[in-house]
């Protein structure tokens, strides 16, 4: 009975009512958030894209290409000739130190 009373006093009062309601209410939605401000790196974005498409629209010109990719064919090239050349330096696949087409048991005699 009791217990009763005690909701009769609450429900009876409207100001006291009210809060109960509010109370059963789910807590309201967090506040939208703000839309980002756009970061200068935007703009950096937009303009490497646009240099892109217009990169995709031009003529393929093969001189211009091959300029380009000569210096990774003269470095390429050039660590060719050093791994033919120390390949070499070492006597061959045998990697004895001699080198081959020559008889080691041969010996010249100096004056």
């Amino acid at each position: 009975m009791q217990e009763l009373n005690a909701a009769w006093e609450v429900l009876g009062d409207p100001s006291t009512r009210a809060e109960y309601d509010r109370a059963l209410l789910p807590p309201p939605p967090p506040p939208a958030r703000r839309t980002p401000e756009p970061s200068p790196w935007d703009d950096e974005d937009a303009r490497v894209e646009a240099g892109i498409r217009q990169r995709m629209n031009e003529p393929f010109d093969p001189a211009a290409a091959f300029l380009r990719a000569l210096p990774v064919l003269a470095l390429l090239f050039v660590l060719f000739v050093v791994f033919v050349f120390t390949a070499f330096a070492r006597g061959g696949p045998s990697g004895d130190g001699e080198v081959p087409g020559t008889n080691p048991a041969v010996t010249v005699a100096s004056d």
